[in-house]
């Protein structure tokens, strides 16, 4: 948890979380093996006061990601209170398997979708052919969709709230706030969509104003991104978020940034029935 300004206690929730093994793992923790599994995710939520994450997979684009995908149900199974599984889909491995796929994650407890049209085969966000479907099972399954933004025109966040208003239906996470550059667009658009959030993680440089995490629509958040950011980092960034955001939220000024609904009973359960959090 973190503890506000006025001394009120905060869950937290980090919504954009990769586990797993993968390069900048040895460069960004202390772990040796370069394998960041359930044991040191949780070590380095209760180093930096985070409660809950929703978690994936790094980059791997020569797989489908089923692997991965279920040592994390693994991991969160052994931590059901503190990591909340997200599969990683790969669209160019074909609708009818990955549908396929998403089906038997829901039934092992994922509880939402990474997607990342840069590194893993250059889809755009709204591709009807190859997203489009998956979504629709998305809704049919209520996940939460998460999308890497930034980098290329095949990953901007127009390109989601595009999709979003296809599936209004749907929550959408703008990864990043669309990453450097890209962040004004995710500003401008995604407040005109009430199922689309924005998270900043690595779009908040060191010393930069956290004012870019600004709640857009009902709720705001941020998420963290380890390893890119880790997490220790990120939660400190967070919590000037939070702080500097209060009052802010559009509609009650009294009000606290607060995670999509169908996080928030994740963190009922996780924090004794607290209805306020930080989405981070």
């Amino acid at each position: 948890m973190f503890t506000l300004s006025d001394g009120r206690r905060v869950p937290v929730l980090d919504n954009h979380a990769h586990i797993g093994p993968g390069p900048l793992i040895t460069r960004t923790t202390n772990i040796a093996s370069g394998v960041l599994d359930g044991d040191n995710m949780v070590r380095l939520m209760d180093e930096a006061g985070v409660d809950m994450v929703c978690c994936f997979a790094t980059a791997n684009p020569h797989t489908d990601y089923s692997a991965i995908n279920r040592q994390i149900i693994e991991w969160a199974q052994q931590y059901p209170d503190r990591l909340i599984p997200y599969a990683r889909m790969h669209p160019h491995f074909g609708p009818d398997h990955n549908k396929r796929l998403i089906r038997e994650y829901v039934k092992e407890g994922v509880r939402g979708l990474k997607f990342h049209s840069f590194l893993d085969g250059a889809f755009p966000n709204n591709d009807k052919r190859l997203v489009h479907p998956l979504i629709e099972v998305a809704e049919e399954e209520q996940l939460i969709v998460i999308f890497h933004c930034g980098e290329s025109w095949t990953a901007t966040p127009a390109l989601v709230c595009d999709l979003a208003m296809d599936f209004p239906n749907v929550n959408f996470v703008i990864g990043h706030m669309g990453l450097y550059g890209f962040h004004t667009e995710a500003l401008a658009f995604a407040p005109r969509v009430p199922n689309v959030y924005s998270t900043s993680p690595s779009s908040i440089p060191r010393g930069g104003s956290p004012r870019r995490c600004e709640p857009s629509g009902p709720s705001g958040s941020c998420g963290l991104g380890h390893p890119v950011q880790p997490v220790r980092r990120g939660a400190r960034q967070a919590d000037e978020v939070v702080d500097d955001a209060r009052g802010r939220v559009p509609g009650d000024p009294r009000r606290q940034p607060r995670a999509p609904a169908a996080h928030r009973g994740h963190l009922r359960a996780a924090t004794g029935g607290a209805e306020t959090a930080v989405s981070t």
